[in-house]
């Protein structure tokens, strides 16, 4: 599993990024500390799952989903709770990842 990790947090980002490789056939192919940035590089790296910090700078998390999401013909973003405080968006028929909305 490819995946790009995006946190402005750089010891969140590094912990993160520690559990992840350490993870039988998963690869960190990219990482960013900004949201513009991590929106370039999901577009280049087409990963499989991008976990992606909602506060950054640039845009945020939740903003850097819905254009990857607008962005894919068959995906949209959803929310799984009456509340609307998470938002799955699909990277991959296969795979989602989720946000915590605003």
């Amino acid at each position: 599993m490819r995946i790009v990790l995006a946190d402005d947090h750089t010891l969140v980002r590094a912990g993160t990024r520690s559990l992840l490789v350490s993870i039988p056939d998963v690869q960190v192919v990219a990482e960013s500390d900004d949201g513009r940035e991590a929106l370039e590089l999901i577009a280049r790296h087409r990963p499989d799952v991008a976990l992606i910090d909602i506060g950054m700078p640039g845009l945020s998390g939740v903003e850097v989903a819905r254009r990857v999401a607008k962005e894919k013909v068959n995906e949209t973003p959803t929310t799984n709770r009456k509340d609307g405080k998470i938002i799955s968006v699909g990277v991959d028929p296969f795979q989602s990842a989720c946000f915590k909305g605003q």
